[in-house]
């Protein structure tokens, strides 16, 4: 049985092929330009808002990923602010 772990790390793989054939299509090629050329109806058009249904749990997660590297970084800090603190002693 998968546990919802591996449930979500499947859906997030399903999501990054899809997004990785989207970048290859024309139609959406083309959405991007008009973006980068400053158009702003591009936020109504369709494969816009499509892209950001799909990116959005990609970028949740690296969000997560981040907190969570920060977190292992602060952990690793700890120690050896203790460790100075207490040489200084």
């Amino acid at each position: 049985m998968a546990t919802p772990t591996d449930q979500k790390a499947y859906q997030l793989k399903i999501i990054q092929e899809e997004l990785d054939a989207l970048h290859k299509n024309p139609m959406f090629i083309g959405v991007i330009a008009r973006f980068n050329q400053g158009d702003e109806t591009v936020l109504s058009d369709p494969i816009w808002k499509q892209l950001q249904k799909m990116e959005a749990p990609l970028v949740e997660q690296q969000i997560l990923l981040m907190k969570l590297q920060l977190h292992q970084q602060r952990r690793q800090r700890k120690p050896n602010a203790v460790l100075c603190q207490a040489s200084e002693i």
